[in-house]
């Protein structure tokens, strides 16, 4: 997760068959006009208001049905490990889609790193 974003939520959203997943509410408004999908190194998806997608990017264009969802694909469910639920990031202007389980492993290393460096810390 970009450390340098200023960091607004974590929502825990199920995965709907076909890959359909609701929006959260605090994201409807920003996306409505349609968002664009990109890949992260990170092995997560990255969500931008369509209009403030980085130029140079490739990026997947959708725009969410009347209830707020919008359809992954299994390649893109595939690429960010998401299952049956997946946990959106909010991070400064745009979101982050992770799956559960790689979610869940991130945040252990980071965990892990932090103990390490603080342990290291104490050594000095």
């Amino acid at each position: 997760m970009g450390k340098e974003q200023e960091y607004l939520g974590e929502y825990h959203y199920k995965v709907e068959p076909y890959g359909r997943i609701r929006l959260p509410i605090r994201l409807r408004q920003h996306y409505a006009n349609g968002l664009a999908i990109l890949y992260s190194s990170d092995r997560c998806l990255m969500l931008y208001p369509q209009t403030e997608t980085p130029e140079e990017a490739r990026a997947i264009i959708t725009k969410p049905d009347g209830r707020g969802r919008v359809t992954l694909s299994r390649e893109l469910r595939e690429y960010a490990d998401i299952e049956d639920s997946a946990v959106f990031l909010v991070v400064g202007g745009y979101a982050q889609l992770w799956g559960e389980r790689p979610w869940q492993e991130e945040l252990e290393r980071e965990k892990r790193e932090a103990n390490g460096e603080h342990a290291q810390s104490d050594c000095k």
